[in-house]
């Protein structure tokens, strides 16, 4: 069948006589890079919904506040003007979509890919190809096929040139809100994950009631896996042990480390995290109540998410709450919020110990605080590490350590407290402390040729990066280098946090690398208004480009301390 033109203007470059099919094979040549794109776009919100560890809130919360990263004029713009370069021939061209049109859909779609999908660009932490993400990767394009599919046959219903127009409208938009397609297939696969993820745990339940290791949970804004860790070497001279690996703090993670690795150990440390309300009691119970519960510390930590001091203090206190009867709670008594609600709190459980002896009993630490069961005075911070006095039951015992900054001496309380109440004495554990090595990225010292790091790059709360600018001011006269991006999830309280750590970065350091243009501007804001000198501090893109500025300016004696590093779905540049 050959299609004639409605209008035959001079010179026009449509040809008349276009045969149907040579207009629906540039539209099929035009879906592979476009479905190309697709996919690559689809793996890439998989990724970031895979690092918000599959919850729907924090991934909305991300496509909000990320809408310039994947709605970008670069991407949309050739697309659109693809589209509508096709549509207007197609009003000169009676029911047909010109082929011109269709080549340039067609050659948006490889432009895009040739320029806006760099492979130089790496994650952090790649995305896995879990089960989980498979499910998810293939329910998610199954649905942009039928939307793609649906918009076809509904065209064709009307005429062959609205058949293509659609086809390549919806493919366009496929391509370009897969990340809502993504949260639509997550959502749909909710229920079959939820009953994975049930049995799962109630796999490792089973376990633990079976084989019953006494259960160490810890909690809090900052220090849970340094004091796991330390936990975990204080017990394990005496006792068989296992710990949560690396921060497995979620439901998922300790179950997976019962199921993997319970094998008749007599202690089980677990780290337990927590976004919200709720959380920290579905932890509790999944392990069947814990022997001993520990909070670290509470600070503005994921403030965005909690919404308050207090409403943190809320969510923590629940790893209390999920004491078994007879148990202990490890305290920090410097936080005036958590001191007062456990004051409150446990009057009535001990009352109930003092009848019964079931009720919790209270061990509290301290660095401030004098009324506690182990208090630490006389912080002293070295090249080697902090030292300090720490006093319990009128005793005085002198503590040496290998980690760096001061608010690690509240660390060493935590895990000293829950070594009381495990049977371990003062004097045995201020020797084991001094063997202690600091957890990979947690103000980790190490040298490198003639250049000392200290790598704080896991640390992501106000204290701890406030804490390890103070340690790198201490390396004064040699030259001192700051790495950072700041903090996030802290929201509106992240300015007046950024602009803490801009100023203790003024007072400590020589030369500072932001990263992050946005991310870092109130840090910069603060540190130029300390008078700090402009031509010695660095806004950089990425890390990468910030290690490519240092390694032609680093000499031999230099300090550098990199202080947090972003997740992916934090990189401002990173290409979704």
């Amino acid at each position: 069948m050959e299609l004639r033109c409605r209008l035959k203007p001079a010179n026009s470059p449509v040809r008349c006589g276009l045969r149907m099919t040579e207009a629906w094979v540039v539209f099929g040549a035009g879906l592979a890079p476009w479905g190309a794109l697709a996919v690559l776009r689809s793996l890439r919100f998989l990724h970031i919904l895979q690092l918000e560890e599959y919850l729907t809130l924090p991934y909305l919360w991300w496509l909000q506040d990320n809408r310039s990263r994947y709605l970008r004029l670069a991407f949309l713009a050739p697309a659109v003007a693809g589209l509508a370069f096709g549509i207007w021939l197609a009003g000169f061209a009676a029911e047909s979509v010109a082929v011109v049109g269709s080549a340039v859909w067609l050659a948006a779609a490889v432009v895009i890919l040739a320029t806006q999908y760099r492979t130089n660009q790496k994650a952090k932490k790649p995305l896995g190809m879990t089960a989980r993400a498979w499910r998810l990767l293939l329910v998610e394009l199954s649905l942009g096929a039928a939307i793609v599919g649906a918009a076809v046959g509904f065209g064709l219903l009307q005429g062959t040139r609205d058949g293509i127009v659609l086809g390549m409208f919806a493919a366009t938009l496929k391509a370009t809100l897969g990340g809502h397609l993504v949260l639509l297939a997550n959502l749909a696969l909710w229920p079959l994950e939820e009953r994975l993820r049930r049995r799962f745990q109630d796999m490792a339940a089973t376990k633990l009631r079976e084989q019953q290791p006494r259960i160490i949970a810890i909690t809090g804004s900052a220090g849970k896996t340094t004091v796991k860790e330390l936990v975990a070497h204080l017990l394990s001279a005496r006792y068989r042990v296992l710990k949560t690996p690396a921060s497995f703090n979620t439901p998922l993670g300790i179950a997976r480390t019962v199921n993997d690795s319970l094998q008749g150990q007599e202690y089980f440390v677990v780290e337990m995290g927590a976004y919200k309300r709720g959380e920290i009691a579905k932890l509790c119970r999944l392990v069947g109540g814990t022997d001993v519960s520990a909070i670290t510390t509470m600070n503005a930590q994921h403030l965005e998410r909690f919404g308050s001091l207090e409403a943190t203090a809320a969510a923590k206190f629940e790893i209390v709450e999920g004491l078994k009867p007879g148990g202990t709670a490890v305290l920090n008594f410097d936080v005036t919020a958590l001191r007062e609600r456990v004051l409150r709190s446990l009057d009535e459980a001990h009352d109930r110990r003092a009848q019964d002896g079931r009720g919790p009993a209270l061990i509290s630490f301290g660095v401030e605080s004098e009324d506690v069961t182990l208090r630490a005075s006389d912080v002293v911070e070295t090249e080697a590490g902090i030292e300090f006095d720490v006093t319990h039951e009128g005793e005085t015992t002198r503590v040496r350590t290998q980690l760096m900054a001061r608010h690690n001496a509240s660390n060493v309380l935590a895990a000293m407290g829950i070594g009381l109440s495990c049977g371990l004495d003062v004097e045995y554990m201020a020797a084991a402390v001094r063997q202690f090595r600091p957890p990979e990225h947690r103000l980790q010292r190490l040298e490198t040729g003639d250049v000392t790091v200290l790598d704080d790059a896991y640390n992501a709360n106000p204290e701890g990066i406030i804490g390890a600018i103070e340690v790198l001011g201490g390396y004064a006269p040699r030259r001192r280098i700051l790495v950072t991006p700041g903090l996030v999830e802290m929201g509106k309280a992240k300015a007046e946090y950024h602009a803490r750590i801009g100023a203790a970065a003024a007072a400590n350091v020589d030369v500072a690398f932001l990263v992050g243009p946005k991310q870092t501007e109130d840090i910069r804001e603060a540190m130029l208004t300390a008078s700090f000198p402009e031509a010695s501090l660095h806004v950089t893109r990425s890390l990468d480009e910030a290690r490519a500025v240092m390694a032609e300016m680093t000499a031999a004696g230099d300090v550098v301390l990199y202080a947090n590093d972003l997740p992916d779905q934090y990189d401002e540049f990173l290409m979704i």
